[in-house]
């Protein structure tokens, strides 16, 4: 809850009018802070949905119905659209491991790359990526179709990542995918 505590004042939230965001899944940072603080505030919370074969955002509220999507993601049973009035958004992602860079690591899927890119397409977006410390990965470089994060929230700091350049700690070889 402490992360996502913090992430509330990692942006100001008043001048966005919405928010992306999951329902938090096994090990992931829980976000029921922010959710709080969206209904309270009337700002429309948004959820990834899978659908027609690509990834897409649907409007939720706390109590309407949800089912299990691709990939284990909880996403609202309605299929109404609601992008029509969003000029910005903040998305708050779940992350796996993460750099100073911005770099994230997600469960492997491109989930969130895909829809990311697309919703930069839509919207001004901020993306926010809500970890731990010990998630830190000082070699995590991305790939190129990864979309980096413009800050990382963990408990103890909040980062602004300048995607593209890379703290001289952070350079190392790359820890997975590698080509030996």
């Amino acid at each position: 809850m402490i992360v996502a505590m913090r992430a509330l004042d990692a942006v100001d939230l008043r001048l966005t009018d919405a928010v992306l965001l999951y329902l938090e899944n096994e090990n992931e940072v829980p976000t029921g802070p922010i959710i709080w603080w969206a209904v309270r505030n009337h700002i429309p919370i948004f959820l990834p949905c899978w659908g027609d074969g690509e990834w897409t955002v649907r409007r939720w509220s706390p109590g309407a119905p949800l089912q299990k999507a691709k990939f284990g993601l909880w996403q609202p049973m309605t299929t109404a659209p609601g992008l029509q009035r969003v000029r910005s958004m903040v998305a708050y992602v779940p992350v796996v491991a993460w750099s100073r860079s911005g770099a994230r690591l997600g469960r492997g899927a491109g989930v969130y790359d895909r829809l990311l890119g697309w919703l930069r397409g839509q919207v001004a977006l901020q993306i926010i990526g809500l970890a731990y410390e010990f998630q830190r990965v000082p070699g995590l470089l991305p790939e190129r179709w990864d979309v980096g994060l413009d800050r990382i929230v963990t408990e103890r700091r909040t980062l602004v990542c300048s995607p593209g350049v890379i703290a001289t700690e952070e350079r190392s070889i790359r820890p997975w995918n590698s080509t030996f």
